[in-house]
């Protein structure tokens, strides 16, 4: 279950695969779908037949879709974006809303995902991202071979997304967070009180839930590392297909929360398992029946561009 023989890469050579790559790639573009923003990038060259693989990042609270493009301190999720799209995988950010309650009174842990919803009708977030399953797969994206990411309030919302989705994502990968139903959200916004946790519940899942690798570091300083490993443990004892990275504690770089340089050392394990877990080709019949379903779903969603 543990990965201890993580490869650092030396920090000279990130930099000159980053610096190298980031021009390769257009800027990302900004749309809005149904009032809801995010940030997409296409791979260079032309897409497959049935369209590219597509990744959602999910970025943690208090962040903002830019952070998988751009901004200083963010160098290693750029990074990996760019060797995402360099892999032929179509990027999508969203942002999230900055107004989800708990905490009270507001404060900048309000933008954050809305993990809790369990349903269209009751979740902040589960139709936006509907809206853009059903976008990508009008853009030149794969719809049966669409992932999520995210990492701490992005990784609990891609937990809550596979629980949701099921088999519409061909995988899910879960970052210093766990499953939504381990969270509490606190009124004060203390994330720092062990309470909040539950990493001794049993998990339930359905059928058809997707294939998750969790990514775990054991000296995470706000998401206790029992989290996740809970989270793994429940997954395979229901017969999930699932993987988990643990970054044991002691090693160099030093094990955190959410992106940074203790996860360069996956990055390639990452997108690997992303290639294996990429769904197989479907049927003519689904692919017409998709592509019907699709086009009516297409026709609600308002996009704009501002």
């Amino acid at each position: 279950m543990m990965k201890n023989n993580v490869r650092i890469i030396a920090p000279i050579f990130v930099l000159i695969v980053f610096f190298s790559s980031i021009d390769a790639f257009a800027s990302p573009t900004e749309i809005y779908l149904n009032g809801r923003r995010l940030l997409y990038e296409m791979p260079a060259g032309p897409a497959p037949t049935h369209g590219f693989p597509m990744i959602m990042f999910l970025h943690g609270a208090t962040g903002d879709a830019e952070r998988w493009f751009s901004g200083a301190g963010y160098e290693t999720q750029k990074a990996f974006v760019q060797m995402a799209l360099a892999r032929g995988y179509a990027v999508v950010a969203p942002d999230s809303r900055d107004d989800v309650a708990p905490p009270t009174p507001p404060s900048i842990l309000n933008k954050r995902w809305h993990d809790e919803g369990e349903t269209l009708a009751d979740s902040l977030d589960l139709p936006f991202f509907e809206d853009i399953l059903t976008w990508a797969g009008s853009n030149n994206v794969n719809p049966w071979q669409v992932f999520s990411m995210g990492v701490s309030s992005g990784g609990f919302m891609t937990s809550r997304n596979a629980q949701y989705f099921g088999n519409r994502l061909a995988g899910a990968v879960v970052i210093s967070a766990g499953d939504s139903r381990q969270i509490e959200w606190p009124e004060d916004g203390d994330l720092f009180n062990p309470d909040v946790y539950d990493f001794t519940s049993p998990l339930t899942f359905e059928a058809n839930h997707p294939p998750v690798l969790v990514i775990t570091a054991e000296e995470d300083w706000l998401i206790p590392d029992d989290v996740g490993l809970h989270y793994y443990s429940e997954l395979t004892a229901a017969g999930v297909d699932a993987t988990m990275y643990y970054y044991v504690a002691g090693q160099s770089p030093a094990g955190d929360h959410a992106w940074g340089p203790w996860t360069e050392g996956y990055h390639d394990d990452m997108l690997d398992w992303l290639d294996a877990h990429q769904a197989p080709e479907p049927s003519t019949v689904c692919i017409i029946v998709s592509a019907v379903l699709g086009f009516a779903a297409f026709r609600r969603i308002r996009i704009t561009r501002r």
